[in-house]
């Protein structure tokens, strides 16, 4: 492959040889000076030009001069290669494809997507009150149908030799209130469930134990079960059938998100309201 150094036709192997003795005295500090130019040319591909000013950004004034010479010859080639690559394209594409159309339209758009960002972080309020929240819930709850049952409760795994479990067993069948079951629990390091606030799917809850009834889950009833190694212990606070509306806990997070998104479109819609109204009172609009 050949390429223009200094005015020369020349290959790339001795191109890249002077360019490594120019580097070498380049990246000596004892010989830089300030430039006013962009510097000796490097190399070109047509009517492309490398210059010396170009590696600036590429090699460091305190790097050794071993490695700066290899930067600069991967700098050099890449260069030539990305030139040639462009140089084809140019000739291989007519203009009828539409470059530049095309890329007067990706200008246009991202013009467009930076003015957006700015006037959106000029006024975008993150803080979504629960108000707000139950607001946009209660508009577009019918949207969000359970397809599978839900439930929150009290979930409580234990080892069949575990000390206390009698106690425990006798705590768990003669009283609703729950306070003394977490200390247990907790004291001795139990498997617990205890975040009765949180919606789970009924398929989650058996993978922990898989045999639970859903009949006495909907009655909220405590359900007890075991197998030759573990007691489980379960009580449903809350049970929500498939086909009902998800409530608005289970789907807090999704909504956020919606509601933040409705309120960066509702920004910009605002933002372009206001252009269109300047407009008209500067009579920049014209409709035949």
């Amino acid at each position: 492959m050949a390429v223009r150094l200094y005015g020369y036709e020349t290959s790339l192997h001795v191109a890249i040889a002077i360019l490594l003795m120019i580097v070498s005295v380049s990246c000596d500090k004892s010989v830089q000076g300030p430039k006013t130019d962009e510097g000796k040319m490097l190399a070109s591909v047509g009517s492309k030009i490398l210059y010396e000013s170009d590696l600036i950004n590429v090699i460091h004034p305190n790097t050794k001069s071993q490695d700066s010479i290899g930067l600069a010859t991967a700098y050099i080639d890449q260069w030539i290669r990305d030139q040639l690559i462009t140089r084809e394209a140019k000739n291989s594409f007519s203009s009828d494809i539409g470059i530049e159309q095309l890329v007067a339209d990706y200008r246009e758009k991202l013009l467009k997507f930076n003015l957006e960002e700015r006037i959106i972080n000029e006024r975008y309020d993150t803080v979504i009150s629960e108000g707000d929240l139950l607001t946009y819930y209660e508009s577009i709850k019918d949207q969000f149908v359970l397809e599978e049952e839900i439930c929150r409760g009290l979930y409580i795994k234990m080892d069949r030799k575990q000390q206390g479990l009698k106690d425990f067993t006798k705590e768990w069948n003669n009283k609703d209130d729950n306070p003394s079951m977490y200390a247990f629990a907790r004291a001795y390091n139990i498997d617990m469930e205890a975040d009765t606030t949180s919606w789970r799917t009924w398929t989650e809850l058996n993978t922990w134990y898989n045999g639970w009834s859903k009949s006495k889950a909907r009655s909220l009833s405590k359900q007890r079960q075991n197998d030759k190694e573990y007691e489980y212990f379960l009580k449903i606070v809350g049970f929500i059938d498939k086909g009902e509306f998800s409530p608005l806990e289970y789907i807090k997070p999704q909504l956020t998100k919606m509601l933040l998104l409705k309120r960066r479109q509702g920004i910009i819609e605002t933002y372009k309201q206001e252009l269109y109204e300047k407009a008209l009172r500067n009579n920049l609009i014209k409709i035949q």
